[in-house]
């Protein structure tokens, strides 16, 4: 992604067709664009305007983040640009939580802290050591009409019984033990809308699968 300032009064979100992935999303609803004007409300600069190029090779709606993670480097590179404090990114933060509960995370991720615990709806984090590991990823061909929403629809209250042992995710030093202390409610129900159950971890509201890799090599299989 680059973001570069605009040699026309109007900001633009452009997908380069060398990426892997490039959707045709309007500009205004991109997450992406809704970030860059986010960003001028809460430091007052609606009158500076900036051309946003983004090379997509994440999938869409794949679970992982990918339109987040474009929010929070649109956020990190205004950042850079209009060379903000450090104490001024509370305010960034606070703009990312507002973006989706993804979105603070992934700035954070771009900023030194790829590993944290998150609360509430994900703006609350506890930033903790990160670790080193591959993954096996699974992304699968179902497909669930508006997926996020059906999913989170689809939640009964056994789904929320499951506990998982923070403090011994939290002191596990490898990724292939943190794994074992990981999990995702929304995986029951994702696999009662798909019909199918799978011996691996979701990622967000699927359809995309992960896997400790103990070969060592990524796997993708589409």
């Amino acid at each position: 992604m680059t973001v570069e300032r605009a040699k026309e009064p109007e900001d633009h979100v452009v997908f380069l067709p060398t990426g892997r992935y490039c959707p045709d999303i309007k500009e205004k609803s991109n997450l992406a664009c809704k970030a860059l004007k986010k960003a001028k409300e809460v430091f007052g600069r609606e009158d500076e305007h900036f051309l946003v190029s983004i090379e997509k090779n994440i999938p869409l709606a794949g679970g992982l983040a990918g339109g987040s993670a474009d929010a929070a480097a649109v956020l990190t590179a205004l950042a850079k640009i209009w060379d903000l404090p450090e104490e001024a990114m509370d305010k960034m933060y606070e703009a990312a939580g507002t973006l989706g509960s993804d979105v603070p995370f992934c700035l954070a991720s771009q900023n030194g802290h790829p590993c944290a615990i998150g609360r509430g709806r994900g703006e609350k984090m506890e930033f903790i050591e990160a670790v080193k590991g591959r993954v096996d990823l699974f992304i699968s061909e179902e497909y669930i009409k508006d997926k996020t929403a059906a999913v989170y629809n689809a939640l009964i209250s056994d789904d929320y019984l499951i506990q998982y042992d923070i403090d011994a995710f939290k002191k596990a030093k490898t990724l292939e033990k943190k794994i074992k202390y990981m999990g995702n409610h929304l995986k029951p129900a994702y696999e009662r809308l798909s019909g199918k159950e799978r011996d691996m971890m979701l990622c967000g509201a699927g359809p995309t699968y992960f896997r400790f890799d103990k070969a060592g090599e990524y796997e993708t299989i589409t």
